[in-house]
């Protein structure tokens, strides 16, 4: 497989009717241009039953030269793609919602516990109030 960096060297082709030719330079010679190699890879891990048809299968991603990951399941031509910026922002508000919910079920903790400790002081005060009371009615 091609990795990540290098650089490929390709010829032109063009379609003249319905042959491809090379196209050749003022020399005569094969036009030939360096390209940015596409990286393609395929996952260890199989997807889950939660996709659905694609239960089972790995997926294939590719870096592409203009700054896009591809993504599709093996074996399939489904193929979903989006900026590696847009893929970057969607991890760090991913990352940041995480944390929000983490620091919501913290304080949902110590509110839940705060409850309790109050309702253990409410019931002591109405145990008071009524034993002071038992004793005033004797």
């Amino acid at each position: 497989m091609i990795e990540v960096g290098i650089r490929r060297i390709v010829s032109l082709w063009t379609r003249r009717g319905k042959k491809l030719v090379r196209v050749l330079g003022l020399d005569g010679q094969p036009v030939t241009v360096v390209k940015n190699a596409v990286v393609t890879r395929i996952t260890r891990n199989e997807l889950d039953g939660s996709f659905c048809r694609d239960r089972g299968r790995k997926l294939v991603v590719t870096l592409e030269a203009v700054d896009r990951i591809c993504l599709r399941p093996a074996g399939t031509r489904q193929k979903l793609d989006a900026p590696l910026d847009e893929v970057y922002r969607w991890m760090v508000q991913r990352r940041a919602i995480r944390l929000q919910l983490e620091r919501a079920r913290e304080r949902k903790i110590v509110k839940q516990r705060q409850r309790e400790a109050h309702a253990l002081d409410r019931a002591e005060r109405k145990l008071r109030a009524k034993a002071k009371q038992e004793v005033i009615c004797r």
